[in-house]
């Protein structure tokens, strides 16, 4: 479990991370999902692994069909599993379902209240829930944990920008850029904070430092398609968007 958590749980330092992420994406859902079917077999950090390997193209298939089985098993096998009610919560929150979601979020952090994924994961659900003070105030309590988390800075970063306090969103960001490396998703939402604050220069020169990493590393096209959307070019984020 130690492993899945530092390959997939904190991804940002993990280069191996995207090749591992560009091969999921070739992967057909429905065959992904029959590997489902080893489930009665394999014990929840197992199950864990195998869907934090999930990308969005199986998590919107499943959310189509409404399909809870990995989640389910996982909790059934182990009820007290934090990390298990923390990827159910998101799953929920998907289906627009915010208040069992915020219920799972909650629930993974009484588990494991040390957990820095749960508060991190329960600020992100209540953020999608559009319940941002407390979205914030989680986030916050995750840093009293560990200031320097980029998960919990990115989404609070994410938050503030949102609720327009751009003041405060940009340093977040930036430090979370630098403490991830730069990693493309999180330049990303720093890029989208800049063209709202008013910083167009400096947000396009993290999308052109995007399309030149592009030709070392895959990047996800949401990345791109999120942050042409924040410059207001429509036409190049459907473009993204359909790749």
């Amino acid at each position: 479990l130690a492993w899945t958590q530092r390959q997939f749980g904190s991804f940002f330092d993990a280069r191996t991370f995207d090749q591992f992420a560009a091969g999921f994406a070739q992967w057909p859902p429905e065959e992904f999902h029959d590997t489902l079917k080893i489930l009665p077999f394999v014990g929840p950090a197992t199950i864990l692994l195998i869907l934090s390997s999930v990308t969005c193209q199986y998590a919107v298939w499943a959310i189509r069909r409404d399909d809870r089985t990995v989640f389910l098993r996982a909790m059934a096998l182990n009820p007290k599993y934090a990390e298990a009610h923390q990827l159910y919560s998101l799953y929920l929150v998907a289906l627009g379902r915010f208040d069992e979601a915020i219920a799972e979020g909650r629930k993974a952090v009484e588990l494991d209240p040390l957990s820095l994924n749960s508060q991190a994961r329960l600020g992100q659900v209540l953020f999608y829930s559009s319940r941002y003070d407390e979205a914030i105030q989680v986030l916050r309590n995750a840093l009293e944990l560990d200031p320097n988390f980029v998960f919990a800075l990115w989404h609070l970063g994410d938050t503030y920008t949102q609720v327009s306090r751009y003041d405060e969103a940009i340093p977040v960001l930036e430090k979370a850029v630098t403490l991830s490396k730069r990693n493309p998703a999180v330049v990303g939402y720093l890029g989208c904070a800049y063209e709202k604050s008013g910083r167009d220069r400096e947000a396009r020169e993290l999308r052109k430092e995007l399309t030149e990493l592009s030709q070392t590393r895959y990047i996800p096209p949401i990345t791109f398609a999120w942050l042409d959307a924040c410059l207001k070019d429509r036409e190049s984020a459907f473009e993204w968007l359909e790749r």
